[in-house]
């Protein structure tokens, strides 16, 4: 949540859009150092600057991502990454599935922050309205992502390890 700030300090800086990060399940920290850190600026990177509604991310277990999955997509199965635009006070909710990113970033031949990251800015650019449901839109979202990894210092995650 963000901090309470006096009316002055307020009116002299303008505060910094909140990350939220709650941690359900995962050994998150150990395996990405200054992970609370790096999330912040993960999101910040995929959220459009004139965008300053809050994001609140979700660090997950597969057992309670795959409870997400089964009671909002109808899939009894974990899942990666999921997104819960809210388009009132906040940009929306990500949540990450630990193990699921674990096994895929292994399996790709990535490094688990490397993936983590991708898939948090997939779900940040889901929040803002973009999708994969057509090859256009595929393509035009990871186009962004794409660029958005590249500034943070990532390989295009799209093309083999």
């Amino acid at each position: 949540m963000a901090k309470a700030t006096s009316q002055s300090s307020r009116a002299t800086r303008k505060p910094a859009a909140p990350v939220d990060i709650l941690r359900t399940g995962g050994n998150w920290g150990g395996a990405i150092k200054g992970y609370k850190t790096k999330i912040t600026q993960w999101c910040e990177a995929a959220r459009p600057a004139k965008n300053k509604r809050p994001i609140s991310v979700v660090l997950a277990d597969d057992p309670f991502i795959r409870n997400l999955n089964h009671q909002f997509r109808g899939f009894n199965k974990p899942t990666n990454v999921l997104s819960f635009p809210d388009g009132e006070d906040t940009l929306g909710d990500v949540v990450l599935g630990y193990e699921t990113i674990k096994r895929e970033a292994e399996e790709q031949g990535k490094s688990f922050a490397a993936h983590t990251a991708h898939m948090l800015v997939h779900g940040v650019l889901h929040l803002q309205g973009f999708d994969h449901e057509t090859q256009k839109e595929a393509e035009q979202m990871e186009t962004r992502e794409i660029a958005i990894l590249k500034k943070l210092g990532f390989t295009n995650p799209y093309e083999e390890q």
